[in-house]
């Protein structure tokens, strides 16, 4: 086998040649010798080339370390500002965590003063809300006592029954003439004449002298005197005499005299009324047994004024009248511990757009009243009152003219407090069957249809209707003209009686005064009514023979 040729030994180019290899080389042909020089050159050129790259990788080694330490320098800068720039962030989230709690702690402070303030306004309100009770709460226990108290003063009666007639010097012989007159129709029960300093001693010397059963008495005294009986010393009625004379020298005195009347069963007559029969038979009339009281009615007139006076002159105002918004603002709660005689629930629909605070009537709510067709609903010349069948409705009564903050119904006087005060007691309670009549001597036509209308005095029947009766016979008049009617030379007429609840119209349709109804039916009076009216005028001219007897100065017939 042939043996591989030796690889080229590798020349140490720094060595020098031996002698050995010099003459090796020198025994080479020339051929050899330039192909060596050419390796050498070769040699010599790569060691420049590797010095070259040697000295290009120092170089690049350098600009390498010069770039390293130039990044270090900025990556070192760059941390820096890292570190500075989290430095800062963690000093901004830091001081931004602090705001925020800052922030939390303002909104808590913020919260905690709206709930300070809302604690307080409710604390306030509460405040308020218990001083507003507090007063109602006072204010319904003044009034429970004072509805107590008058009822005290209304009960401390000493004589079943009686007849009360109050009167002042303009009507005191007018007054002495019916009592003249009751006497004479066997009515034998006791009278008292209340006044209020305003009847001379003259007259109250002349009027219980005539009559043993006569009592005369300043009752403003009495009313004066009267104080809440629960030792808080108010005054019911009036704070000084003076004050007693502005306020029950006129009509009220009439409901002072309910109430202070001795009598337990009061007739309270008026000094202007003529009986044509004796009244007495009324305390047995099953009205007046079943109830306590006994009322009559007034004329169906005045029906946008008093009761039927508007509240305003809206649309809707037109069909709310003062006796709506009186009625409907009344507070019956302070009266409610005294008794009553409860009446049915009512059956008939309140057409009237209010609503009221206790349970009405059937009587009120088909009232010509209620329903706008009159101002006025009740005469209260004749009134037969039982103070102790009817409590509730008696303080009632006494706190229209009391000293309690409650107004005064709007009525014409004292004619329909006894009514309303009963209405308001949700007590039973009774008005005569029939309608007020007239008795005078002026009769004409209406129109075509003759002696339709008669114009006169205020006729009043016997209360209780009786099936199929054509007539009833009249009670009593009451009338400024009972002294000055002739009964000699003038034709009287009266009128038929008619149902209470008949409405004949508008007299100020008809163009005519309140006393001239019309759609009537006349009468002429009788013998015996002439004769009744005749006898009152007479007994009227005794009394002034009395006082003439007497010298009483200012008296004339």
């Amino acid at each position: 086998m042939k043996r591989p040729a030796s690889p080229e030994p590798l020349v140490d180019l720094e060595a020098p040649s031996t002698s050995h290899d010099m003459d090796r080389c020198n025994n080479n042909n020339n051929a050899e010798r330039k192909p060596r020089a050419a390796s050498l050159a070769r040699l010599a050129s790569h060691k420049l080339v590797l010095v070259a790259l040697l000295a290009a990788v120092f170089v690049m080694s350098a600009v390498v370390i010069t770039l390293s330490t130039s990044e270090l320098l900025q990556l070192n800068v760059f941390r820096g500002v890292k570190t500075s720039l989290d430095m800062e962030a963690t000093q901004d989230v830091s001081s931004n965590d602090e705001e925020k709690e800052r922030g939390k702690e303002r909104e808590k402070e913020k919260e905690k003063e709206k709930l300070n303030y809302e604690l307080e306004k409710a604390h306030r309100a509460a405040q308020l809300r218990i001083e507003q009770f507090t007063k109602q709460l006072q204010k319904a226990k003044m009034h429970r006592e004072i509805a107590l108290s008058l009822s005290h003063y209304a009960h401390r009666t000493t004589a079943p029954r009686g007849i009360v007639l109050p009167l002042f010097d303009d009507i005191a012989l007018l007054g002495m003439s019916i009592i003249l007159e009751l006497r004479a129709l066997q009515v034998d029960l006791p009278i008292e004449i209340p006044h209020c300093g305003d009847l001379k001693p003259e007259f109250q010397h002349l009027l219980q002298s005539k009559d043993a059963n006569v009592r005369v008495y300043n009752i403003c005294l009495q009313a004066q005197a009267a104080t809440n009986v629960f030792g808080s010393g108010k005054k019911l009625f009036c704070g000084n005499m003076k004050n007693c004379h502005y306020r029950f020298r006129g009509f009220h005195i009439k409901i002072l005299a309910t109430i202070f009347s001795q009598f337990e069963e009061v007739m309270l007559v008026d000094a202007d009324t003529i009986f044509f029969q004796n009244p007495m038979q009324l305390w047995e009339s099953e009205k007046y047994k079943t109830t306590g009281t006994l009322f009559f009615h007034d004329r169906i007139s005045s029906s946008d004024d008093f009761l039927a006076e508007r509240v305003s002159n809206t649309t809707e105002g037109q069909k709310i009248s003062m006796l709506h918004k009186y009625l409907s603002t009344f507070d019956v709660t302070p009266f409610e511990l005294l008794v009553n005689i409860p009446r049915a629930e009512a059956t008939v629909k309140n057409a009237m757009p209010v609503q009221l605070p206790f349970k009405a009537s059937d009587f009120l709510l088909s009232s010509h009243s209620w329903n706008l067709r009159a101002g006025h609903e009740m005469d209260s010349s004749l009134v037969l009152w039982n103070k102790s069948k009817q409590p509730r409705a008696t303080a009632i009564l006494a706190s229209f003219i009391s000293r309690n903050g409650i107004s005064f119904p709007p009525s014409y006087g004292d004619k329909e407090l006894f009514f309303l005060a009963c209405e308001l007691a949700e007590t039973e309670y009774a008005f005569s069957d029939f309608g007020v009549g007239s008795l005078g001597s002026d009769l004409h036509a209406d129109g075509d249809t003759p002696n339709s209308v008669l114009c006169g005095g205020g006729l009043h029947y016997l209360p209780t209707a009786t099936p199929g009766m054509k007539d009833v016979q009249p009670l009593y008049l009451n009338s400024d003209d009972i002294l000055t009617l002739d009964v000699v030379n003038s034709a009287l007429y009266r009128t038929l009686a008619r149902p209470a609840d008949f409405y004949a119209g508008s007299f100020i349709e008809k163009d005519l005064p309140q006393e001239c109804p019309f759609g009537i039916t006349a009468l002429q009076l009788s013998a015996d009514e002439k004769q009744t009216i005749a006898r009152r005028q007479a007994l009227y001219k005794e009394t002034l023979v009395w006082m003439q007897e007497r010298r009483a100065p200012n008296i004339s017939i």
